[in-house]
């Protein structure tokens, strides 16, 4: 049985979400206190295995794959758990002796619910609406044509009276 831990803080108890391999499963738990999510996978033993493991917000998610095959599109486990709500360390552990790692990479996940990643997304998907020459201010301005219509919204100002809404 092998881990990649995610989350993890210095408690005693070595909390955080664990991602394992095991004989014919993959499982997150929170290590040693509680199991939250399996799915059944044929595993090959002395074979590389990926495992991606993503955690966003309460939203925490992994999945698994055979070196040389492509990733799949859908994650194998997606739970929702709030006991770890901030960031932490990443770790590997196992039960045996025998379990090995290679090619470790951290990618930070972009928070895309604030209000600069909501800007973001604004303009990346649209992408026409700047590339004319337009200077993109996210600052309300001073005549009431500002970018915000409330604290949740983001409306671009056209300067014709017409603003779209996303």
């Amino acid at each position: 049985n092998q881990q990649v831990v995610i989350r993890a803080t210095s408690d005693a108890n070595f909390p955080g979400y664990g991602f394992q391999l095991r004989t014919g499963e993959f499982r997150l738990e929170k290590p040693g206190l509680a199991q939250l999510g399996s799915v059944a996978k044929s595993l090959t033993e002395n074979a590389w295995y990926w495992i991606k493991a993503e955690a966003v917000g309460s939203t925490i998610r992994g999945k698994v794959w055979l070196d040389g095959t492509a990733e799949p599109s859908a994650w194998d486990i997606e739970v929702t758990d709030t006991t770890y709500p901030n960031a932490g360390s990443i770790g590997f552990s196992g039960e045996s002796s025998f379990g090995e790692y290679d090619s470790l990479a951290i990618t930070q996940t972009p928070d895309r619910a604030n209000w600069l990643g909501r800007i973001w997304n604004y303009i990346t998907n649209n992408p026409a609406l700047f590339e004319d020459g337009d200077q993109f201010a996210p600052f309300p301005e001073g005549t009431g044509h500002g970018i915000f219509v409330d604290a949740t919204s983001f409306v671009p100002s056209t300067g014709a009276g017409t603003q779209a809404n996303y």
